[in-house]
């Protein structure tokens, strides 16, 4: 279903009127902004409008989220996930200075990405099992990095750590980038970052395992997590389309409509094999708040 009517667009393929913005969490460099650029090319032919991409980073993904207040019209979007809409509204809700229930209407997944957890490159362990021993006979602790408290990354540095008797600590610097230099400074032992960043960087760390069900056509001799021996650790890094509550039904079904069909193409899933990442939408809208209720 196209949003002809409460949009007024073109036909698929013609530009007319204002551009819709999708608001970015995050900064280049990571998953978010990589799928914000696949998925606005193909909005925009499917909405008939350009799709403009604006970064707004910080507080955990909540600097994003108030560019959704007052703005019903489906005009303005966010690019969202697991971290930012099931994570922050828990964690961080104290610091969000609007009612998250009331303003955010979820519209529906678009991709998972997988993560490699990582090491410094010229760290000698050649397992994850071999790796923890190591900071066992040494320090006794796994210091991780992270982009802020609250995320995915987290939640598996604590499970890695009870699992192994390590007391955990963490070092929390914004951005994919970021945190693959103090990798690579020696200022944190080990990360996860997602499989976009961890491609484009290759050589600048040592991979372990793979955060995610399966091994990786990319990284075919890093085992999963669950082949390392910890099983059961971490969650599926999932992103996905919000928009303003109070959006008009037939808005919110026109925009849930032009994304799946976005996500279908040859030319994104061909962009997402790239990075090892899987599109992955909703059966509806209502289907990703359930699975975001759940979580």
């Amino acid at each position: 279903m196209l949003l002809a009517s409460p949009f007024g667009l073109a036909a698929p393929g013609r530009r007319a009127g204002a551009p819709v913005t999708l608001v970015v969490p995050f900064s280049k460099g990571g998953s978010s902004y990589f799928l914000a650029d696949v998925l606005a090319r193909g909005m925009s032919r499917q909405l008939g409008r350009r799709l403009r991409l604006e970064v707004r980073s910080g507080d955990y993904g909540i600097a994003g989220l108030r560019e959704l207040q007052g703005r019903a019209d489906g005009r303005t979007l966010y690019l969202g996930s697991i971290i930012t809409n099931s994570m922050t509204p828990e964690f961080h809700r104290e610091q969000i200075p609007f009612d998250y229930d009331q303003v955010v209407e979820p519209v529906t997944k678009l991709a998972v990405f997988p993560s490699i957890f990582m090491v410094n490159a010229a760290c000698r362990a050649q397992s994850v099992r071999e790796f923890l021993q190591q900071l066992r006979r040494t320090s006794g602790r796994l210091v991780y990095g992270t982009d802020f408290l609250g995320t995915t990354s987290d939640i598996a540095a604590i499970q890695l750590a009870n699992a192994t008797g390590l007391k955990v600590a963490y070092r929390a610097t914004p951005g994919a980038l970021g945190i693959l230099a103090d990798l690579m400074a020696k200022r944190i032992d080990a990360t996860w970052l997602n499989a976009v960043t961890a491609t484009q960087n290759r050589g600048k760390y040592k991979a372990l395992a793979v955060l995610g069900p399966e091994r990786l056509p990319d990284f075919p001799g890093v085992p999963t997590l669950a082949q390392a021996g910890y099983g059961g650790i971490g969650a599926p890094f999932w992103q996905g389309l919000f928009v303003t509550r109070g959006a008009p039904p037939q808005v919110i079904d026109g925009l849930y409509g032009a994304a799946v069909r976005a996500m279908a193409t040859a030319e994104a899933r061909a962009a997402l094999r790239k990075v090892d990442a899987t599109p992955q939408t909703s059966s509806s809208p209502a289907a990703l708040a359930a699975d975001i209720s759940r979580e």
